[in-house]
């Protein structure tokens, strides 16, 4: 079987909708429960302003799971 190559779209701040919609879709499909690794694949495709934002949310523990990271995000 031929491994696919997916392109992950990267978090710079806009399009907030599109990029939360890929991500739900992806865990789902690759079977991510665990939010720690929700949280560390999600950080990983973000960029700029977005990873700033994301590092002083997280120092602050604001955040412990993908729903809150959504609300948070949804919320800024």
């Amino acid at each position: 079987m031929a491994t696919k190559c997916v392109a992950i779209p990267v978090f710079t701040g806009a399009d907030l909708r599109s990029w939360i919609s890929w991500l739900e879709k992806f865990f789902v499909r690759e079977d991510f429960t665990d939010d720690d690794d929700k949280l560390n694949f999600a950080q990983s495709f973000m960029e700029g302003e977005a990873i700033l934002w994301f590092q002083w949310r997280q120092s602050l523990w604001l955040f412990n799971s993908w729903e809150a990271l959504k609300k948070s995000l949804w919320l800024r």
